[in-house]
């Protein structure tokens, strides 16, 4: 995909930061290359990503950016199920989505609006996605 996609995890419109390691469980596997603010992630299908991880020192983070996504599915299973986990949000050029619709709400006044979508699986994202990019 030939854009860039954010992922932010917010409760009350303040960051709500979760451990660095999670994130490392998720995409270890496919981590190709690292620095200390960015990851290289190369997926079985050969797909690239390009992950711009905002560390803080305390190895808490709260987004992160995903430059050109792959279509990989291991890709969008790992971010769906960050979605899952906390109040957040996947956003990008033309739309954005949640994964339940309480985090509408949760997420703080004003974030998620607009074309934001409630999806409830991997395939729901990528329709949602591919239908507003």
């Amino acid at each position: 995909m030939s854009f860039d996609i954010y992922y932010l995890s917010l409760r009350h419109g303040e960051p709500l930061r979760f451990p660095l390691l999670r994130l490392e469980q998720l995409f270890g596997p496919y981590i190709e290359a690292r620095a200390p603010s960015d990851w290289d992630l190369r997926f079985p299908d050969g797909g690239y990503s390009h992950v711009f991880v905002h560390e803080e020192e305390t190895e808490q983070i709260f987004n992160l950016a995903i430059e050109r996504p792959a279509a990989a599915p291991e890709l969008w299973e790992a971010l769906y199920t960050l979605m899952r986990e906390r109040p957040s949000m996947l956003y990008w050029p033309g739309g954005s989505a949640v994964a339940d619709h309480a985090y509408l709400t949760e997420l703080g006044d004003g974030i998620a609006t607009g074309s934001c979508a409630v999806v409830g699986s991997v395939a729901e994202l990528l329709k949602w996605v591919g239908t507003t990019a």
